[in-house]
């Protein structure tokens, strides 16, 4: 492998979250140092997103955190207390959010993103977190590399180690469904559920074994699970059997989300788009070019996408809704 296909490479297992300690270690220290104000933030590794009212925050590399109130044209950087990768950002309501990342670092915010704090929460430095939770302003959890599993139930101010399985397997990404269910998705198959908003844990059998990057609640009973290889199964009893959806385009499946108008969207490597409007039963490749590498997809306030990734945040249209010729 070269030195820039190597260089790829390294961007790629820190966007699909597959990393290791060793990697954290190179990056120790530099949760020391507040970020820089770079005007070329908004088209850098970009690996977390989330809508928050009228606004949207995204988070990624060297401690950068973004928003846009204009749904993704403009973006703002704001000031933050680490040049340590962000990989997870979330908001319990529009003024008080959280975002975490490398270095075992946490940080929050009480108005709306425009200021951070360093949360001290006594974590080794190694740490990397992958997502973060909250149920409320109160009570949160964060997940990441090695089973790595945390809780607080004072807002931030104590954080309880918790193991949720006995593998110690990276936890990917927390996905919440209805009725108080919330599912994490991980490496090796990795696939857990709780009934009860994260009190209490089981293992489900994943119909995959390679690693899963979430799963997308679609109602009570239906839900998509995606992963690697372009891997998307679809379970209609609550993940008591699971249909494979056909997908001829084997690359990395990182997110998922449902528009409004009910259409589902999933983000691929490469470019690679895919769009369902029958819940999922199938999808169509929906190619979009600018798009090298997305994390994360969102749908803003006035309908657009966006999809952050290794080449920033880009705003897309739509697709539209019955099938064209435009989805190929």
């Amino acid at each position: 492998m070269d030195t820039k296909s190597a260089r790829w490479f390294r961007r790629f297992l820190l966007l699909v979250g597959v990393m290791t300690l060793c990697f954290a270690q190179i990056l120790q220290g530099s949760d020391e140092l507040p970020s820089e104000s770079l005007p070329l933030a908004p088209n850098s590794l970009l690996l977390d997103m989330q809508v928050v009212g009228t606004k949207i925050v995204v988070v990624g590399e060297r401690g950068h955190i973004l928003t846009s109130e204009d749904d993704g044209q403009s973006w703002k950087q704001m000031p933050t207390p680490t040049r340590s990768t962000l990989t997870a950002v979330y908001f319990a309501d529009v003024k008080d959010g959280w975002a975490v990342g490398h270095d075992g670092i946490i940080l929050h915010t009480v108005n709306g993103g425009e200021w951070w704090e360093k949360v001290n929460a006594e974590i080794e430095s190694g740490t990397s977190y992958l997502d973060v939770y909250f149920i409320d302003r109160d009570r949160g959890f964060i997940v990441g590399a090695y089973g790595e599993f945390r809780q607080t139930e004072d807002g931030g101010k104590t954080w309880e180690q918790k193991w949720v399985s006995e593998e110690e397997m990276h936890f990917n990404r927390i996905s919440t469904g209805q009725d108080g269910y919330v599912y994490l998705a991980g490496e090796s198959g990795t696939l857990m559920e709780s009934k009860d908003q994260a009190q209490t844990w089981n293992a489900l059998e994943s119909p995959y074994y390679g690693s899963t990057f979430g799963v997308l609640s679609i109602d009570k009973s239906i839900l998509l699970l995606y992963g690697l290889r372009g891997n998307i199964y679809l379970t209609e009893d609550r993940a008591l059997s699971w249909n494979k959806i056909d997908n001829d385009v084997k690359v990395l499946l990182s997110s998922a989300i449902r528009l409004r108008n009910g259409i589902i969207v999933m983000a691929g490597q490469g470019g690679n788009l895919f769009v369902s409007r029958d819940l999922g039963k199938s999808f169509k490749l929906w190619k979009q070019p600018s798009l090298i590498g997305t994390a994360e997809l969102v749908e803003t306030p006035g309908g657009y996408i966006l999809a952050a990734g290794v080449n920033g945040v880009h705003r897309l249209d739509p697709p539209p809704l019955q099938e064209s010729a435009s989805d190929e």
